[in-house]
């Protein structure tokens, strides 16, 4: 990663902890799914809080959601200049503060975030990413 790079994930980092804070302030963790190909980008986050897995309502958040979606671009137009597009990445934060992003090069489906199908509402593949220190 670059300079450039580095600062755009710290900032995806402070707008996801900033924005779970307000929704929920006994939050646990926080997950935010950026994703972007030539057609478009997106985003969908959870957070665990002790009631359980949330997911964020993209539609209320969209002043939260289009800052997410600016520091997504930026940090993969960043990326790029280093020859590497990303499809798809992963923030991860815990009340601690401590967090950690993953990318993904090639599978624009990585980290699924749903409650559909049975599903916990935890991004998909969580449970193969090393856990945050």
């Amino acid at each position: 990663m670059n300079d450039a790079s580095t600062e755009q994930v710290v900032e995806l980092a402070k707008q996801a902890i900033q924005m779970v804070r307000t929704i929920s302030p006994g939050w646990e963790q926080v997950f935010i799914r950026f994703n972007a190909n030539e057609s478009g980008h997106g985003w969908k986050g959870s957070y665990v809080d002790q009631l359980g897995v949330h997911i964020f309502d993209v539609l209320s958040l969209r002043n939260e959601g289009q800052r997410i979606l600016a520091i997504g671009s930026s940090l993969r137009d960043a990326l790029a200049r280093d020859g590497r597009s990303f499809v798809a990445c992963l923030l991860r934060a815990n009340s601690s503060f401590q967090y950690q992003i993953d990318f993904e090069w090639n599978d624009e489906t990585k980290w699924g975030i749903t409650k559909l199908d049975g599903r916990s509402g935890l991004p998909d593949g969580l449970d193969l990413l090393p856990p945050l220190a």
